[in-house]
């Protein structure tokens, strides 16, 4: 907390005479941002709605270069890369987040890109390239977007095509092997078609260094992707835009964990940290696995997106999408040079959604009013293979076998009305009717015992089919021009789903995992001030939970394992924008109370406590301080920002072992545009103190003690070189 103060007090002492001086007239970095949060464009600051918001260009200047990081300037998002990049990452908002990496599970914290729902975790951590913005969505939403989502949701909304031709090149080159290129070109085809092509290669070396003899180093990258769109506008009336996009991504190193020595407390069950053993390598970012993981993921997905004006005030929306991904994936479970346990991993995953949207716009009332339909389905096989350490054989041999298959159906109807009562006071009331219809089947083949948990074995079982009512109610009143408040609660519901793992559970009646459900109450303001120089926004929230799907590894079936228990959160965000004169100003703070209720200590006949939510710091913040000048015929800037998380726990139970200290992660860049525009360049600084943290880590105890930590990116310097048409 002492370093974090003092970074408060410093910026604070750097934004006071910035925000005094009025200066030059420039296009601001922090300029408002038009979101389309509630179906039509709109201001952020007129948004009664938890939102942060990022310009494509805002993104570029943060240094974000792929999906993850947001987190590090959005207050209550936090994220996390457990598999390596490019493979399943967190996304928590405001403490909700699914921390079972289960292939065949969804998240409760959406993302959407171009509001096309990615249901596969598989896909979303991915490269950012040719963006025009990015929306965080903080709290209950499915009044207005298709797919459910309790948490939140994080939308990114690419570049499109118009008439106007234009284009850029980036290029990027650092430690690490670091290489990007990404580019994009677009124009007018005809008088009424317009193209856009879109394409980036990104490459490093991995920074995981792996002492085990003739092993790669882990957390290497090597991706391509390449997105074409094409809009066609053929009347005034009618607007038509189809996308496609695919990509490839190829690690060598895969990810590789730090090992962590654990050991059972004998009093409450909770891991507790051991000595490491010889041959843990005091560098947090050196492994030493004797079995090489590897990742390759192929995915294709595309969007038709249809817009027609029925008349002036109502306008029709079609969106028809899909996605496809196929990946391999292998890890060493152990963690260490020993020759003990491996798993492997063929996930397939298919998405089909269809949605279409009426919106009417009239002088006092708006309304949206849909239907959703989502068609899903991921299956693969896993198995995993015990080495000579654990069974004496001279070989690793395969012990178990897993195929499964998900597959999910879902359909919503939903609306949403905003009536102006008076000029200032706005009511919002929206609902949501929607059925889920899972079907899992998996059958495991194992020498600790066999299951086929079959529709023809084990009936309606293997069938989660509910239907429920979501709802959204809220008033917005405009207290004057510069201040917005609103006041609400929406209640919002996931999907249940069904627990997988290596070895068969002991009963079978804990393999169904029932929905969770959540209702909150928000109240938030929007204020403006310094004559609109500097933008104030906060929010304070309650969350009451029932059934929260809360996890834990189960070491004897090794079987990742949710199980649903009551949760509360309590929490508050502050937001502050300015960019007076020649500075962008950029602060934010999240505060999170959160409990999982009443869960018992592992041992029989535990204490029965509340636990902290994984990954709720119980305060973040988020800071950027950049200052620009003229310099050599254009413009130049300078600027510093960071990151400070509060200790969390990265494990249901609160084990000792599983508590991560709080942490201050800061980053610089340096960069220049030539006045005509055309040319930029930056060089940058990322982790600027080689700060190490865990992201993430894994508790493994009850595999004598074999645990697994994912520690933070080192140090990483760089250059950018682009060109704009």
């Amino acid at each position: 907390m002492k370093s974090f103060n003092v970074l408060m007090l410093s910026l604070g002492l750097i934004a006071l005479p910035a925000a005094m001086a009025l200066g030059q007239e420039r296009e601001a970095l922090l300029d408002e941002v038009t979101v389309t949060a509630q179906k039509r464009e709109e201001s952020v600051q007129d948004l009664p709605i938890s939102v942060t918001a990022f310009s494509g260009d805002a993104m570029k200047a943060l240094g974000f270069t792929n999906s993850i990081q947001l987190a590090a300037q959005t207050p209550g998002l936090q994220t996390a890369q457990i598999f390596g990049e490019g493979n399943i990452p967190i996304v928590s908002i405001r403490g909700v987040g699914l921390i079972d990496f289960s292939e065949h599970n969804e998240s409760p914290s959406a993302v959407y890109v171009d509001e096309f729902y990615k249901a596969n975790l598989s896909g979303l951590d991915f490269q950012l390239f040719d963006l025009e913005r990015a929306e965080v969505l903080r709290g209950p939403q499915g009044t207005l977007f298709g797919r459910n989502a309790t948490g939140g949701l994080v939308h990114y909304i690419t570049a499109k095509p118009s008439q106007t031709s234009d284009g850029y090149v980036d290029v990027t080159a650092g430690e690490y092997g670091k290489f990007i290129a990404e580019g994009a070109i677009g124009g007018g085809l005809t008088d009424t078609v317009a193209g856009r092509l879109s394409m980036i290669y990104s490459v490093h070396d991995g920074y995981v260094e792996n002492a085990f003899p003739d092993r790669k180093p882990g957390n290497a990258l090597d991706m391509w992707g390449v997105r074409g769109q094409l809009a066609f506008d053929p009347s005034d009336d009618l607007s038509i835009l189809a996308s496609f996009q695919a990509g490839h991504n190829k690690n060598d190193g895969g990810s590789q964990y730090h090992f962590l020595a654990t050991a059972f407390d004998p009093t409450t069950g909770l891991a507790v940290s051991q000595p490491d053993p010889p041959f843990v390598s005091a560098d947090k970012r050196t492994a030493n696995t004797d079995i090489q993981p590897e990742l390759e993921t192929d995915f294709i997905s595309g969007l038709l997106r249809i817009e027609y004006a029925l008349n002036d005030n109502l306008e029709l929306v079609s969106l028809t999408g899909f996605e496809s991904i196929e990946k391999t994936f292998n890890q060493d479970v152990d963690s260490a040079p020993l020759s003990l346990l491996a798993t492997y991993y063929e996930p397939d995953g298919d998405e089909f959604t269809q949605e279409i949207r009426l919106a009417g716009d009239y002088e006092t009332y708006r309304w949206v009013a849909g239907v959703y339909y989502m068609d899903y389905e991921n299956k693969g096989n896993q198995w995993a293979n015990a080495g000579p350490d654990f069974t004496g054989a001279p070989v690793y041999v395969r012990f178990s076998t897993v195929d499964w298959d998900m597959h999910t159906k879902a359909w919503a109807v939903f609306g949403q009305l905003e009536y102006d009562f008076t000029d200032r006071l706005t009511g919002v009331l929206g609902a949501r009717y929607g059925s889920e219809d899972k079907d899992f089947e998996e059958n495991i083949v194992s020498a600790f015992g066999d299951v086929a948990f079959t529709k023809a074995n084990y009936g309606d079982l293997t069938n989660f089919d509910k239907s429920n009512t979501s709802y959204n109610a809220r008033l917005n009143f405009q207290v004057n021009d510069d201040l917005l408040t609103y006041a609400g609660t929406a209640r919002a519901y996931k999907a249940g789903t069904f627990n997988m793992g290596f070895i068969p559970l002991a009963d079978v009646n804990d393999i169904p995992v029932d929905q969770e459900e959540l209702t909150s109450y928000e109240i938030g303001f929007k204020s403006e001030f310094a004559d609109g120089l500097a933008r104030l926004n906060g929010a304070a929230f309650y969350y009451q939970y029932d059934d929260y799907q809360a996890f834990l590894f189960d070491s004897e079936s090794l079987s990742n394992f949710l199980f649903n228990n009551d949760a509360t959160v309590r929490g508050a965000e502050l937001e502050l924008q300015s960019s007076p004169g020649n500075w962008d100003l950029l602060l934010g703070l999240s505060f999170l109370d959160t409990a999982v209720l009443d869960v018992q200590d592992p041992l029989p006949g535990g204490a029965i406590r509340d636990r902290d939510m994984v990954m709720s710091p119980k305060l973040s913040a988020n800071a950027m301080v950049r200052y620009n000048f003229d310099a050599f015929g254009g413009t130049a800037a300078l600027q510093v920002d960071g990151t400070y998380n509060d200790a969390q726990y990265l494990e249901t139970f609160n084990s000792p072992a599983f508590k991560e200290g709080s942490y201050m992660m800061g980053n610089a860049r340096a960069s220049w545009t030539s006045g005509d525009g055309h040319w930029t360049t930056a060089v940058f600084v990322e982790n600027l103190t080689d700060k190490e943290y865990r992201g993430y880590a894994f508790d493994l105890t009850g595999l004598a003690g074999l645990s697994q930590e994912v520690w933070s990116r080192p140090r990483w310097a760089g250059i950018t070189v682009g060109y704009r048409l």
